[in-house]
């Protein structure tokens, strides 16, 4: 029996080692993320009803699955309402005042123009443009490309949003005057430095922020949207049981 225990104790331990540290860590990060679903249903985001930035893709040298992380991030990172669709668009300084509506707040556009700059800000009338036919002039790979505009499209917002060049040592806000200058900053999103002069103009073209908040929270305070795994639903029926017992006579 005790030699039994030994063996079985063996395995358990060589299983253990056996395990790499990589998996070791997502195994850790999907433990984490499991149970702060079980306590919060996890982050949920209801997006402003008011005025959206907009990035216009009228390009076809760069996929859009290799662009979208710029939208998605500003909104994580901001939490304004940003768009990213496709669009048609010949000339921007033609062409903005087709997409500068009532539920556009500003707009960068994706083109490739031919004798334009790689780009172009006009924060007066809301627009800026990444020219890609510009940014490709020296053959590059597709991955320097995607990485070239990707960090021009974060400049193009930040300039467009009331953002001026930092002082930040290595942010993307910072004077490029040639396709080697852009590839030498390594970053590819701006610092914190020019955030808060982004907030301030979004204010002034009257953007909101979104939402966001755990689902738990969004439940508490009445609006949280359908829930959408059991998590959610659990949460939901222990805050709406919760709310009608507060409602009950003689309970606190």
């Amino acid at each position: 029996m005790k030699k039994l225990a030994i063996v079985v104790t063996a395995l358990c331990v060589g299983t253990v080692l056996a395990e790499s540290p990589a998996a070791l860590r997502r195994r850790r990060a999907t433990e984490t993320r499991e149970q702060m679903m079980q306590r919060t249903g996890g982050m949920v985001v209801i997006r402003s009803q008011g005025p959206a930035f907009r990035f216009v893709n009228a390009q076809k040298a760069v996929g859009k699955d290799d662009l979208k992380v710029v939208p998605e991030t500003i909104e994580r990172i901001l939490a304004l309402p940003i768009l990213f669709e496709d669009g048609e668009v010949a000339c921007p300084m033609k062409d903005a005042g087709k997409f500068l509506d009532e539920k556009t707040a500003a707009c960068v556009f994706l083109c490739e123009g031919e004798g334009m700059p790689t780009l172009v800000v006009a924060p007066e009338a809301r627009w800026g443009a990444v020219n890609v036919a510009a940014l490709k002039a020296d053959s590059p790979s597709a991955e320097v490309l995607a990485v070239r505009v990707r960090k021009e499209m974060w400049r193009a917002f930040a300039y467009v949003m009331g953002a001026a060049n930092s002082a930040f040592p290595g942010c993307l806000m910072t004077t490029v005057t040639s396709l080697g200058e852009l590839d030498a900053v390594r970053a590819e999103t701006i610092s914190p430095e020019p955030l808060q002069k982004i907030n301030q103009h979004a204010g002034k073209l009257g953007m909101t922020r979104n939402r966001v908040g755990t689902y738990k929270r969004a439940c508490a305070e009445g609006w949280a949207p359908p829930p959408e795994n059991e998590w959610q639903r659990k949460i939901a029926e222990e805050v709406k049981k919760a709310e009608a017992e507060k409602k009950v006579p003689g309970k606190k």
